[in-house]
This record gives C-alpha cells, structure tokens and sequence, in this order.
C-alpha cells in the first residue's frame, strides 16, 4: 500500500488514501479556471500515447515548461487580446523578468511564442470555411484586416486568399 501512495501522490500532487469505498477526484471551482497546459498539437500527441504521459508526467515536465504553460494560457485566451507578458507572468505568480529568464532559458521569448501563436491559430482557422478571412483577423486580435494579410503572407508566403484557394476552401 505504501508503495501505491508513493507512487500516485506524486502523479496527483495530491494525498492518497486507499482502501476506501469509493474513489474519488475532487477539483476545487478555481482549478477549473486554470489553464489548460495542453495545447491542440501537444493534445493529441498526449491522447494518442495516453495513458503512458499521465506516469511519466512528473519526469518530463521540465522540457519547456514555461513555454508550454504560455502557450496554453494563449490558448485559453483565444477570441480576445491575447495576454501580454505582464498578464501572463500574473498567471504563472512571477515577475515579468522571471517569466523571461525562464524562457530564454528555453530558447525562446515572450515576443517568439505569441508570434509562433498568432501564425499556428490564424492557418488553423484558415481551414474552418464558416469562417471569413476577416472574422479570423478579429479573431487573431488584428484591429485592421490588412495588417492580418501582411503577417499571413509574412508567416505563408502567400496571402491568405491564395492560402485558401490552395485548400480549396472558398474565402
């Protein structure tokens, strides 16, 4: 029994009482409003292998910690502003500097992640044909559509009316 308890507490990060009539997971209402650490790409990746990532969680978590917990704060956020560094330090209780030396310790910034974001979010959407190339804009946080088209054809290399014809998905 103690072997289970050491093995499952750290996977919970929670204490383990076993031998009961029922088991059970009890979330608090503010968990709920957490963010997610998964994002879609890394969603399936987990499902596909799951439930071997739940085990070796605690082993792994480390590699890109900070980058993952970013980007599915992004994530989280998607349809409004997304959150600037400021905002997403508050998330995480750090410094906006803390946040940064831990990315960089990463390989990577703020600035990277949310244009890494931006680009992933705006070509998933440019597949869904319910929605137009402006909506997606909005959605994206672009005050002005042309600005839009310039950052698609940027991160592309085509506009995002050539994107669309490409898939055949009408604009």
């Amino acid at each position: 029994d103690q072997r289970l308890i050491s093995e499952y507490e750290p996977l919970f990060d929670a204490p383990i009482e076993l031998n009961q009539p029922e088991y059970t997971l009890t979330l608090t209402k503010d968990s709920l409003a957490m963010p997610l650490v998964q994002t879609e790409s890394t969603l399936h990746e987990f499902l596909r292998t799951a439930p071997y990532p739940l085990i070796s969680r605690r082993k792994t978590l480390n590699a890109g910690e900070y980058q993952e917990k970013v980007k599915a704060i992004f994530a989280h956020e998607l349809g409004s502003e997304i959150p600037s560094a400021q905002v997403i330090a508050d998330h995480l209780n750090m410094s906006v500097r803390t946040l940064h030396r831990h990315l960089q310790k990463e390989g990577t910034s703020y600035q990277q992640l949310k244009d890494d974001f931006r680009k992933d979010a705006a070509i998933t959407y440019m597949n869904r044909r319910e929605l137009s190339i402006n909506a997606i804009a909005l959605l994206m946080g672009f005050q002005d559509s042309s600005a839009f088209h310039r950052s698609f054809k940027k991160w592309t290399g085509m506009s995002p009316g050539q994107y669309r014809q490409q898939l055949g998905t009408p604009s």
